[in-house]
This record gives C-alpha cells, structure tokens and sequence, in this order.
C-alpha cells in the first residue's frame, strides 16, 4: 500500500513551460554506417527526467479543458513509476493536489523505484526527511522472526489522506510533500515495513510532520500485524476496530 501526496508550493518559475522544450541532437556513432542523418529528442531535459512528463502535462491540461479538473482540485491515479512523477510536476506548478496509490501486487523491487527519494526529489522543497520502520527481533521479552501485516486498504488510504489534511490545522505546515509506503503481507527480520517520506520548506517543519504522521498512523489506521517467534508460534497483537 503505498500513497503518495503533494500540496502546491509556490513557485516564481513555471515548470510546465519547459516540459517538452527539449533539444534535437544529431545522432552520430550509433548511426555512422547509415546513409543519412538521424535526430533525436533529448528527453532527459524535461524536469522530470522522462518523457512521460509530457504526458502528465496533457493529461492535466485535457482534464482541464474537460471541466474534469478544477482550482483547488485533487489528481489520484494508480502509478508505479514516471508517469506519477510527470503529473506531481504537472500538479505543483499549477496548484493541484496529488494523491499517487499502488498496490501490493507490485514487486518490491518496482515498488522501491517509488520510494520517497525519487518522488521528493520533483518537489520544490529545503528540507528532505525519511523515516524506515523495520522488523526487530524482540518485543516484550519474545523473539520475533517476522510479521504479517494485514490491512483494509481503502480505509488505510483514507487514514492517510486525513492525517496528511489535519497537518494545515494542527501543525500549521501547508506547503508539504508526503510519501507514505506500508507493507502488507509477511516481512522478515530486518526488512522495512513501513516508509516515510517528507518535503517541507524548513527542516524544523520536516521533523515535526515527521513524527506526527508516524505517531498518527500508529494510532489510527487499521493495519493489523500478526508477530512471529522463533518456537514457531505467532500472535495477533491488539490493533486498531473497525467500529471505531
């Protein structure tokens, strides 16, 4: 399970309007032998880094020119990669709201490219903080070997987007980039269960929302782990009701 959102940062530069002016550049080792000359759109220049900011782009403006997409509104869309890194860019500059999802059916390794360094790095931010939870190997005098997260998604996801809400409010930090990323299923000792990530202008603003989304989603988010132990037994530890 993974979310990713971003709230609009103003900015005197507008990233949309060098996406796409990319140069041509003549290709000439790979194509020495052909009889002609071969260009080429250097698509590394766009601000992301990839072509697909220029489909970000055009799917923003069309929702746009659709009345689809109005001031103030919120992008989500299930991504595993670029195409969710060219909308952010996209959201940011003209003030949109972006909520990224993925599901668990991804592999870890697809899922680690959207860890929150490639997602954070889009955002015009100061200060960049990461939290990692991991599977230690005691808890209350038994060794664990591993634990299975159980969740019910779509309310962890909407857990995570009033957390992310409550920050304008209870922390007064507005302008802010957040990337959360929770396992479900079996993880292993040592091995990360849970990520976060924060963009925030100021590093004392980073650290604060830090903590508070950790503590939150401990608290309130319906994700139920069942602990592991070396003598082959496990056990569902208390979590968070439904009925709450």
């Amino acid at each position: 399970m993974s979310c990713a959102i971003v709230s609009p940062s103003p900015d005197p530069f507008s990233l949309t309007e060098t996406i796409g002016n990319t140069p041509m550049i003549v290709m000439n080792n790979i194509t020495k032998n052909l009889p002609c000359k071969v260009y080429a759109k250097y698509e590394t220049f766009n601000p992301g880094n990839s072509v697909k900011d220029r489909i970000g782009l055009k799917m923003v403006i069309d929702a746009e020119k659709k009345g689809l997409l109005k001031p103030g509104g919120t992008i989500i869309e299930g991504t595993s990669g670029n195409t969710g890194m060219g909308l952010a860019i996209a959201a940011i500059s003209k003030g949109y709201k972006c909520i990224f999802v993925t599901t668990d059916k991804q592999s870890n390794e697809k899922i680690d490219i959207l860890k929150a360094e490639e997602f954070l790095s889009s955002s015009n931010f100061g200060a960049l903080i990461y939290f990692v939870g991991t599977v230690r190997d005691l808890n209350e005098n038994k060794t664990v070997t591993g634990i299975t997260y159980d969740a019910k998604e779509s309310m962890v996801i909407k857990s995570f987007e009033e957390i992310y809400e409550e920050a304008d409010n209870k922390l007064n930090i507005r302008e802010k980039a957040v990337f959360i990323e929770h396992v479900k299923g079996y993880v292993g000792l040592k091995e990360k269960s849970i990520i976060i990530g924060v963009a925030c202008k100021h590093r004392d603003q980073a650290f604060v929302l830090s903590r508070y989304i950790i503590e939150e989603i401990k608290k309130r988010s319906p994700i139920w782990k069942k602990e592991h132990y070396e003598n082959e037994d496990s056990e569902w530890l208390k979590g968070i009701s439904l009925n709450n």
